[in-house]
């Protein structure tokens, strides 16, 4: 079965389009302990990468939760009592020790939401970006 845009221009009609052939992606190896360890640690100090791609990065190598859970986590899943941070990803909360627990903390408390037509300036989302989802009630992923 064709795609529309190939169809398209194999029946001229779509003029001046090229179609490129399908990519071949290759197998990524799995990134071995130390590899893991020292990209954590490079996302855990290297403040010249944006805190939200740190704090993702992180839940990503040290939680191997996958961006679709990541995107979907609201900011009132960050727990704070006493000196501790945790995360509500399954039914009970994570802790997150040392750093990561305060990177997290500071991205909850400098997130900036972007600006949605119909909404107020308070977005629930802890990663906003441009996420429409609904405003629904978290419902944490195992």
């Amino acid at each position: 079965m064709e795609t529309a845009p190939v169809w398209a221009v194999s029946n001229r009609h779509a003029t001046g389009l090229s179609i490129l052939p399908p990519s071949r992606l290759r197998p990524v190896e799995p990134l071995d302990s130390e590899q893991r360890a020292e990209l954590a640690q490079r996302l855990l100090t290297d403040d010249s990468i944006r805190l939200e791609d740190r704090v993702a990065g992180l839940l990503v190598i040290l939680f191997a939760q996958p961006l679709s859970t990541i995107v979907e986590i609201r900011a009132d899943q960050v727990i704070r009592n006493d000196h501790n941070v945790h995360l509500l990803l399954a039914n009970e909360p994570l802790h997150l020790p040392g750093q990561l627990g305060s990177l997290i903390q500071e991205l909850v408390t400098a997130r900036k939401s972007h600006a949605v037509i119909g909404r107020g300036s308070d977005n629930p989302w802890l990663f906003p970006g441009k996420n429409t989802l609904p405003e629904a009630p978290a419902q944490p992923r195992c």
